[in-house]
């Protein structure tokens, strides 16, 4: 019970040793601080306590991707360098803003310059409380640079470089719907709202729908429009057999259902929605 007290970020002593809580989640992380938490990155201050601390996080990534052919396509050498800030001030005990802002610069082997920018905002509201239920709920705005030039041989030098691949924590539809590459989220504005509610041990339901458009015209899509489409969402987990952990027993048996749902705008030259559906049983030791 104490431990659910525990803000997500923050710090706090167990028998002498240092933890911090890594997530918000009824399943949450807790790790020791010395092994994630250095002194040169803390991700919170040690007056965390206080109700006017902001969380604040910053980042500095580098990536070098060495010449490759693809499809008789040639591609460079690319070096870049990432750097971004994340405040997520608490405005209440329920309500909490996220503000995030990256920029990207670097150059190619042929001496082209290459640059890119993302940013986020939100806010997230989660209902404190003693009760089984816990509803939350998030809405958001996400938007990534794109290039006009995109779809040349020379593939553009000012489009959002992920920097690695999003995974199918985002959508699993959007794996190989993006044109850029295997789950490459690029040139894109996304409105987002999520919501749910975490009931009884191990039950939880949640939605997430929006928006997306295109921010450069960029042709990748077969159409002239910028209106991408809507992409919907929803999942529910719940738990099949649960281990008796006073008894010693470790084997645990939980499930879910998932659905997507993307109805395609002017941008692609389809119009026919598209849908994914998954039901998925885990077995953990």
């Amino acid at each position: 019970i104490e431990l659910g007290k525990v803000r997500q970020g923050e710090r706090f002593k167990l028998d002498g040793v240092e933890f911090v809580k890594l997530d918000c989640d009824e399943e949450a992380t807790f790790a020791l601080t010395a092994d994630t938490l250095p002194e040169c990155c803390a991700f919170e201050d040690d007056d965390a306590e206080r109700e006017d601390h902001n969380n604040f996080d910053r980042s500095l990534i580098q990536k070098i991707t060495e010449r490759f052919t693809r499809g008789g396509v040639r591609h460079p050498y690319t070096r870049r360098e990432l750097l971004g800030v994340k405040l997520m001030p608490r405005l209440t005990d329920e309500l909490t803003l996220q503000l995030e802002a990256m920029g990207q610069v670097g150059r190619n082997g042929d001496g082209d310059w290459l640059s890119g920018w993302s940013s986020y905002a939100g806010l997230n509201w989660k209902q404190q409380t003693d009760s089984s239920v816990k509803p939350y709920a998030s809405l958001g705005v996400h938007f990534m640079s794109g290039d006009k030039n995109a779809a040349t041989e020379d593939g553009g030098h000012h489009a959002w470089d992920p920097m690695w691949a999003r995974g199918v924590g985002d959508s699993e539809i959007f794996l190989y719907g993006t044109h850029y590459g295997i789950a490459w989220w690029s040139n894109m504005a996304f409105l987002n709202l999520r919501g749910g509610v975490e009931f009884g041990p191990r039950h939880k339901l949640s939605f997430a729908t929006g928006p997306m458009w295109a921010l450069a015209d960029d042709g990748m899509g077969g159409d002239d429009g910028h209106f991408k489409g809507y992409l919907s969402q929803a999942r529910y987990d719940f738990p099949i057999m649960l281990p008796d952990k006073a008894a010693g027993e470790r084997l645990e048996i939980v499930g879910h259902l998932y659905a997507e749902l993307f109805n395609p705008g002017d941008y692609f030259e389809t119009d026919r929605p598209a849908w994914f559906l998954r039901w998925q049983v885990e077995l953990r030791f």
